[in-house]
């Protein structure tokens, strides 16, 4: 139809001189390819009931296309949710098994401070015991300290005086005995035999208290040594008994630091695992959305992209045929002023006039009906 109507467009310009100005201007009146223009808009509407069925295949097409990456994008999450588990479950092990650690290294720390302990009761003990025979052993020589010296030294002279008994009485004996006991000789023979003992005794004195001394000093060291022998068990054992001690509390120290360290372990270990399994929950959800927003897209491109090439097309006719539809009206326009503004032409201005005015109404209509018929495509 527009083609028709352009036909009859072409049949200007006028060939009178008086409007050499404006088929100068607007020509040419009739656009080369209008007919061609407007057959191929039509074409394309007429096109675009069949591209809506391949439309329609590619929905189908990006429906599949959707399922499928919405498939990955599921399996795929699954996966990464099990890793997730798995890593969870890794943590909670592994806490499990250093915490079971770190007991154990507790119970071993106590353990061995109590056998160091123990043996530095017993190291206490023994020294205590030595030291106590020490102070028996001392007890028990000390009084054969003093009697010996009491005997060396005769410091009440009961020693002397007993024997220088003994001496006289067997003198006195020998005397009567021998009839002399009251006579000045038996007298003489009684005092010689104490003066000989006098002498004796005298000679005799440093080299019993000498003896004395020495069995003294003797029995003294003796017992001196049985108590500093005990005093220095004492002090062994008391130390030995502080060393395994202070062994005993490093021991359980270091169970205890062990078991410490085996909880830190533990507890890192399961806090490692959540958070891997955080990470791969987080990247499965992201995965799966990703995938998803892709399967959409790509229905979304498939579905637009011959649907918009066309609409393109057939804008791009509808806007050629209007161009050239405006430059005719605009002519037309043109010529009636020309034609109206001329004193002699009153007639074949009218003439004019309406020759212009049905060959505009029919360009018009023919456009109108062609950009209807393209309208609900065009905005669909």
């Amino acid at each position: 139809m527009c083609g028709s109507s352009g036909s009859t467009a072409a049949a200007g310009p006028a060939p009178t001189a008086l409007l050499s100005a404006e088929n100068q201007y607007f020509s040419p009146l009739a656009y080369p390819g209008t007919a061609d223009a407007a057959s191929g808009a039509l074409s394309g509407i007429q096109g675009l009931s069949g591209l809506y069925g391949q439309g329609q295949g590619l929905a189908n097409q990006a429906g599949g296309a959707y399922g499928y990456l919405s498939g990955m994008g599921t399996g795929y999450a699954n996966l990464l949710g099990n890793l997730g588990n798995q890593a969870l479950q890794g943590g909670v092990n592994y806490s499990d098994i250093f915490n079971t650690l770190g007991s154990q290294a507790n119970q071993w720390g106590q353990n061995y401070s109590n056998a160091f302990s123990n043996l530095g009761n017993q190291a206490v003990g023994s020294g205590q015991a030595a030291y106590n025979q020490g102070v028996a052993t001392n007890a028990q020589l000390q009084p054969y300290v003093d009697q010996t010296l009491q005997q060396a030294y005769d410091p009440q002279n009961a020693l002397y005086a007993r024997t220088l008994q003994q001496i006289t009485d067997q003198a006195n004996a020998q005397n009567a005995m021998s009839g002399i006991a009251s006579t000045p000789y038996g007298a003489g023979v009684a005092n010689q035999a104490n003066e000989n003992f006098n002498i004796d005794w005298q000679n005799n004195l440093l080299a019993r208290q000498a003896t004395g001394a020495q069995t003294a000093e003797g029995l003294a060291g003796a017992g001196n040594a049985a108590l500093q022998g005990g005093t220095s068990a004492l002090q062994a054992g008391q130390q030995l008994g502080g060393s395994l001690y202070g062994q005993g509390a490093s021991v359980l120290q270091a169970g205890q630091g062990l078991a410490n360290q085996a909880y830190g372990q533990g507890a890192s270990a399961l806090q490692a695992g959540q958070g891997l399994a955080g990470s791969l929950y987080g990247q499965g959800a992201s995965a799966l959305g990703n995938l998803y927003s892709q399967g959409a897209s790509t229905a979304s491109n498939l579905l637009g992209a011959g649907d918009s090439a066309m609409q393109q097309q057939i804008a791009d006719y509808l806007a050629y045929l209007q161009q050239q539809s405006s430059n005719a009206t605009n002519y037309f326009g043109a010529a009636n002023n020309t034609y109206a503004s001329s004193l002699g032409g009153a007639q074949l201005n009218n003439t004019a006039a309406q020759q212009n005015n049905a060959a505009t109404a029919a360009s018009l209509a023919g456009l109108g009906k062609l950009a209807g018929t393209a309208l609900p495509y065009l905005v669909a």
